[in-house]
């Protein structure tokens, strides 16, 4: 019952994006001049990867779909992680036109305000990405987050391409189960959940993502999170780590999103946004259905690697959760995006989750045997 549940919201969530994932298009600026049919065009895109990582090579796969199926009329050129600019340059090279567009997401902006986190992840809910996926479509997530991009006048059309698997927690050379595991070293978490801890004495360092395992290798830091077990595998955190600790209560999901210009995106014909849409569409359950048989590919070698697999005491997920509350309140008090995100995210939990635990149920033990 649960598989086939889950299976029939993919397959809702496929269907709904496919007609339009975000708020509608806006018609072409008057001074933009839209190209000629059978123009080709050419969008230069980059990603926040490095190349051979697992998600890196998921955009590569989007990317080369939606040439496929423009029938060769929209070309990208898609390069990894600093190829053309550093990650942290990712909104100013896109505002000035020096790409057409990223591959990135949402905790990537929180130096412009800290809400764009919550577009990736809010610790401790939406334990199934596709729980998160549907806010976005049906519970109003996506139009907020394009509506708070407007406001900063970031010049960005979104569109997700990728429901994330739940991370790991962090891989360290020490077993961490409770939080006084983590007093007295330094650990990488981003935010919004590295601002949790910090509040509560942890030492954060936000090291870039492709600084990550050599700083663990160096002693930069003695822990240190990233994603998923399939990805975190394809970077070499098993080379540099003894455990991995689960489960990942900073981010239980999450997404994947593309930016295009909007003077790029406007300019496009109506038939190429439809390609587009639906490229992102298909990924979305491409992507999500290959991370998670990888991830499960991904822990039987991180095991056969010699690492040991930490859990977290129900105290340490219970007391990190009652953090992240109080962290968001208090951030809404003074934050109205943030309290517009996190309303809207419980607006829709009100109903969602009471329907969606109803429905839950254990694997037949028989079927483990």
């Amino acid at each position: 019952m649960k598989k086939t549940l889950t299976l029939l919201c993919i397959l809702c969530l496929v269907v709904a994006v496919a007609s339009g994932c975000s708020s509608p298009a806006a018609a072409p600026a008057a001074n933009t001049p839209s190209p000629a049919a059978g123009e080709v065009i050419t969008w230069k895109i980059q990603g926040f990867q490095s190349a051979g990582t697992t998600q890196d090579n998921y955009t590569r796969a989007l990317m080369k779909r939606i040439m496929e199926l423009s029938n060769g009329r929209l070309q990208i050129e898609y390069y990894s992680a600093d190829a053309i600019f550093p990650n942290s340059e990712m909104g100013n090279a896109l505002r000035d036109g020096i790409v057409d567009g990223v591959n990135f997401y949402g905790g990537q902006l929180t130096g412009i305000d800290e809400a764009f986190a919550l577009f990736t992840s809010t610790p401790g809910l939406f334990s199934q990405p596709i729980d998160q996926a549907l806010w976005f479509r049906y519970g109003g997530g996506m139009e907020l987050w394009q509506e708070m991009a407007d406001y900063y006048d970031m010049n960005q059309h979104i569109l997700l391409t990728l429901a994330v698997d739940g991370e790991d927690f962090l891989w360290s050379n020490k077993p961490i189960r409770e939080i006084a595991d983590m007093q007295n070293i330094i650990v990488r978490f981003m935010p919004i959940f590295g601002s949790v801890l910090a509040d509560h004495g942890i030492s954060i360092n936000a090291l870039p993502a492709t600084e990550i395992v050599p700083g663990l290798e160096r002693g930069v830091i003695d822990a240190g999170e990233y994603s998923t077990p399939s990805t975190d595998l394809s970077m070499g955190f098993q080379d540099v780590a003894k455990y991995v600790i689960r489960p990942g209560i900073h981010q239980p999901s999450g997404n994947n999103a593309i930016a295009i210009r909007k003077d790029r995106w406007e300019a496009l014909p109506d038939d190429l946004k439809a390609v587009v849409e639906s490229a992102c569409a298909e990924a979305i359950l491409n992507n999500y259905g290959a991370q998670r048989m990888d991830n499960i590919t991904a822990m039987k070698a991180i095991e056969e690697a010699g690492i040991e697999v930490c859990f977290l005491s129900d105290d340490a997920v219970n007391t990190m959760n009652q953090w992240v509350q109080e962290w968001l309140e208090q951030k809404s008090e003074t934050n109205p995006w943030m309290k517009r995100v996190v309303d809207s995210q419980k607006e829709f939990a009100k109903n969602y989750a009471s329907y969606s635990d109803s429905m839950n149920l254990p694997w037949p033990q028989w079927m483990l045997e």
